[in-house]
């Protein structure tokens, strides 16, 4: 990750922990429409949300709701991670895109605000190396 990619992820953490909307939180997925299956993209997302208050999202899929992470047309939330935060998915090698975005959080703390957190301690601190036991409830979270 790059100083920009580690800015944008600064941001993002911070909106996590101050956001005041009606998007609920879940990191077990991207974004969707709590009563229908359907998943929405990045670009798909940020206009949802705007007519539609049941949608649920997790730290990636809240990017879209900041006007500086304006998705492009054709973004697939890996190109949208990649381009912004500097990892997706497939191409973390470290553990960071696990350690802020990983489905592995919903059963430890499946919040907007310790995502949030987690996201910031990476920008301060990098990543822990314990981040696995931490994500497996082994061992004390550090950002609590």
């Amino acid at each position: 990750m790059n100083k920009t990619h580690i800015e944008n992820l600064r941001i993002l953490g911070n909106f996590l922990i101050d956001y005041k909307g009606e998007c609920g939180f879940n990191m077990a997925g991207y974004a969707e429409n709590k009563n229908d299956p359907e998943l929405y993209s990045p670009s798909t997302m940020r206009s949802v949300h705007k007519i539609n208050c049941d949608t649920i999202a997790c730290a990636l899929g809240h990017a879209p709701l900041i006007s500086k992470f304006m998705p492009r047309e054709h973004d697939s939330w890996t190109s949208y991670g990649e381009r912004l935060f500097g990892k997706s998915e497939s191409t973390d090698e470290t553990g960071e895109w696990f350690w802020c975005f990983g489905i592995g959080w919903k059963t430890v703390d499946n919040t907007r605000i310790g995502a949030g957190k987690r996201i910031l301690w990476l920008c301060d601190h990098g990543l822990p190396e314990n981040w696995n036991a931490q994500m497996d409830r082994t061992t004390e979270l550090c950002y609590e």
